[in-house]
């Protein structure tokens, strides 16, 4: 899709050679998802995606859970 859009914009390739054009789109991409991620964190106070993956809605509950085996569990999931 990128290869297209550097085609179809006219004169796009007399300003940007080809292999800046997707490296510069990669990095705008990323860096825009990373922005727009903080953002919803600290301003919207919403969850990034890792506390749903290490919570404790794993196929183990706590409850089923002893002890033990939640101490072990919170030890190598919190890494």
């Amino acid at each position: 899709m990128i290869v297209t859009i550097y085609y179809l914009i006219p004169g796009l390739r007399d300003l940007v050679s080809f292999p800046t054009f997707p490296g510069g789109s990669g990095i705008l991409l990323v860096g825009g998802g990373w922005v727009l991620g903080k953002v919803l964190v600290k301003r919207f106070r919403i969850q990034p995606i890792e506390n749903y993956i290490s919570s404790d809605a794993t196929l183990f509950t706590n409850a089923a859970l002893t002890a033990k085996e939640r101490g072990y569990w919170n030890f190598w999931s919190s890494r």
